[in-house]
């Protein structure tokens, strides 16, 4: 629901629109569900429908960080989003490999400007899904394993200071981070 809210800046109001979130609950099951159909997409064995389970998934946490206004969060699912998009439009491989590289160039810019680079955390958030938009060109299991680890560690860092679905994203790479160990674990033994 769009509400009006008046602010006064130097003796002047000013409307801006805001949101309410009516029904988090409900954008937290969205979320949860996404988060279930990135992992059973994870876990399916080279199925043809594979691409389809990322997309969904990506879509769905890419609406509940809308709803709850994370921008890292929309950051990152759209670059997870555009890079299974292009791989389930079957568009060309330089596509499918820039496309995620260019929203992370442009991701690290916006911090860099923004001068939030002093936070940690945040760093490491950004550098996790930097080494994300680099897997999908190595498609090394190692890559996989520090950068979910990263976003989990800063999706983490993000629940400890009250941002309660954080709690999904770090869930969610954390299991990507031990399926990657799995995998890493079966190829040098």
């Amino acid at each position: 629901m769009l509400r009006r809210k008046a602010y006064r800046c130097a003796g002047k109001y000013y409307f801006r629109m805001t949101t309410q979130n009516k029904s988090p609950a409900l954008f937290s099951l969205i979320g949860i569900l996404g988060g279930l159909l990135l992992c059973y997409g994870l876990i399916c064995a080279e199925s043809p429908a594979k691409p389809y389970y990322y997309a969904a998934g990506s879509f769905l946490m890419l609406v509940t960080a809308i709803n709850f206004r994370i921008l890292y969060f929309i950051v990152l699912e759209v670059i997870l989003l555009s890079g299974h998009g292009s791989a389930l439009l079957k568009l060309s491989p330089v596509i499918s490999v820039s496309l995620p590289i260019l929203l992370c160039i442009q991701l690290i810019i916006y911090y860099l400007l923004s001068k939030t680079y002093r936070d940690f955390y945040l760093f490491i958030g950004v550098i996790g899904i930097a080494i994300i938009s680099i897997g999908f060109i190595v498609n090394n299991q190692l890559v996989f394993l520090i950068g979910s680890s990263f976003i989990s560690l800063y999706a983490f860092f993000l629940y400890c200071k009250g941002i309660k679905i954080a709690l999904l994203w770090a869930t969610v790479n954390a299991i990507f981070a031990l399926v990657a160990l799995v995998k890493l674990g079966a190829v040098y033994t």
